[in-house]
């Protein structure tokens, strides 16, 4: 009898959440699901487990008592209590493998910060990363166990022949993410203010960009947030609007028909980011900070362009050289759409079904 693959994390069951962790989860819960079937998948949902901490656990010790492999999907304020936690679950079941699937970019930091993290993670089967910033990192901090399994999305690309080719002003950007502070949100509103003053100072005032802002404002930063639409409304009206927050299965079609995607993130440890597959998948090239692991999912001058990662004066600079070169940009849609293949959950089926063997 085929036992059970065990995946814990933040399902977050009957409940709207958009953000990567939540996302990858269910992702790969999918896939799963449609190779080995339903029934040999035993899930824990981690949402609310800081409200019931013996619940969970009681459900972790049972998973683990079922299952012949373990993945877990903890979050950043997670790992210190789930990667001892089924550390010292293994122990008591010694035919039990642990992988764990990581999201994001933080872990070697995390780790740096708490060796003894380091001890347990040498006892997991794997170590599963997005980028290959984050696998150089962690086999110099003398983890041997760790692969590249990179970000995947369930989705249907746009198709070639409903590519938009934008030509003229107004030029569209957007930005798909949570709204925060350190996700450069600021940083573009006012780099696009900045365009908009240069392009009437130098005469062409028709150039107009606008940018469309989609995703949830965090609580920490609405009051910034809306001020900021609030001065740009009252500098240059109708060009820099929030549009609420749209299901993720409403992004391609949200996003096709934009000029490009902005992603001016002031995370250095970002991964590789939904919104950034989701802008490929719908034609779109992306303007982006150079984070350390950005070579991984951009490709200079084929599907996006960088810049110096943290500087405002640059996002401007390359905003005013991308609508003054469209021409480079609209060339880059095709490669989009073939780039955002590369992460469809089919594409990363074969590394787990080697480690689930």
């Amino acid at each position: 009898m085929s036992r059970m693959i065990g995946i814990v994390g933040h399902f977050a069951q009957g409940l709207v959440f958009n953000d990567g962790q939540t996302q990858k989860t269910r992702h790969l819960a999918e896939l799963l699901t449609a190779r080995y079937g339903a029934e040999r998948l035993q899930l824990v949902d981690t949402h609310g487990w800081t409200r019931r901490p013996w619940q969970l656990w009681r459900s972790c010790r049972q998973v683990a008592e079922d299952s012949d492999h373990i993945l877990i999907l903890p979050a950043h304020n997670g790992v210190r209590v789930f990667v001892p936690l089924f550390t010292s679950i293994a122990r008591r079941h010694p035919h039990l493998s642990l992988s764990y699937v990581v999201v994001g970019g933080w872990l070697p930091d995390l780790v740096a910060r708490h060796p003894r993290l380091l001890r347990d993670l040498k006892g997991f089967r794997a170590i599963l990363v997005e980028t290959t910033v984050m696998l150089n990192r962690l086999q110099e901090m003398g983890l041997e166990n760790v692969r590249i399994l990179r970000n995947m999305r369930r989705f249907t690309p746009l198709n070639e022949e409903a590519l938009v080719y934008p030509q003229t002003a107004p030029w569209r950007f957007a930005i798909f993410s949570r709204l925060n502070e350190q996700k450069g949100i600021t940083d573009a509103i006012d780099a696009v203010l900045q365009v908009n003053r240069r392009l009437v100072h130098e005469g062409e005032a028709e150039a107009e960009v606008w940018l469309d802002i989609y995703g949830p404002v965090e609580e920490s930063y609405r009051d910034a947030f809306h001020a900021a639409l609030k001065r740009a409304e009252a500098e240059w009206p109708g060009t820099i609007r929030w549009q609420g927050e749209i299901p993720s299965e409403k992004a391609i079609e949200t996003l096709a028909g934009h000029f490009a995607l902005l992603f001016p993130t002031r995370y250095p440890t970002e991964g590789i980011p939904g919104s950034i597959i989701d802008a490929y998948a719908a034609g779109l090239p992306v303007l982006a900070s150079r984070w350390q692991a950005f070579s991984d999912v951009v490709e200079e001058g084929v599907t996006g362009l960088g810049y110096e990662f943290g500087s405002r004066e640059a996002l401007t600079e390359l905003i005013l050289h991308s609508i003054r070169h469209a021409y480079q940009i609209n060339a880059m849609r095709p490669a989009c759409l073939s780039r955002s293949r590369d992460f469809l959950p089919e594409s990363v089926l074969p590394v787990l079904e080697e480690l689930l063997a």
